[in-house]
């Protein structure tokens, strides 16, 4: 259980450092800086642990947005960090293979005898992380556009 515990944050930890390396390369052509600082989180399996958080600042070095791990253990993921800002935060989900799938039984139409399978998220088919655009409707969307990561951006911030 222990060797289960340790690989599951590591994996969360690289994911999360892959994450800031992207964010740190996307703000090389703007006017944007990052910084990373170390913080303490704690969660009930691994107990404490050392990670860090990535401020993005303004060219007053001002911090306009944070992106604060959250944790590896997560209820349908495998780890979030949350964007905050003045306005409420917004979520990252890390899916290691892909948001989890959904199977219901046949409603019986039609002879169907076979299983209906779907993600929890819709768009949530590959491993990365994804900005969970909206929870009611169930969708998320890859992170992978640096024009969507500075929107992100805008809607914590009062940054332009």
């Amino acid at each position: 259980m222990q060797k289960e515990t340790e690989s599951k944050l590591r994996v969360y930890q690289n994911a999360v450092q892959e994450l800031y390396a992207k964010i740190e390369d996307w703000l090389k052509d703007t006017d944007l800086d990052s910084l990373r600082e170390d913080m303490e989180l704690t969660e009930a399996r691994p107990g404490k642990y050392r990670t860090q958080t990535l401020l993005i600042k303004d060219p007053d070095q001002k911090t306009v947005a944070r992106l604060k791990p959250i944790g590896a253990w997560i209820i349908g993921a495998d780890g979030r960090v949350d964007i905050e800002g003045l306005a409420p935060p917004e979520v990252l989900l890390f899916w290691e293979k892909g948001a989890p799938e959904i199977k219901t039984p046949p409603n019986g139409k039609n002879g169907s005898k076979t299983l209906k399978v779907s993600r929890l998220f819709r768009g949530a088919d590959k491993p990365g992380w994804y900005w969970l655009d909206n929870v009611r409707l169930g969708t998320a969307k890859p992170l992978d556009d640096k024009q969507l990561f500075l929107d992100i951006i805008r809607t914590v911030s009062i940054y332009e």
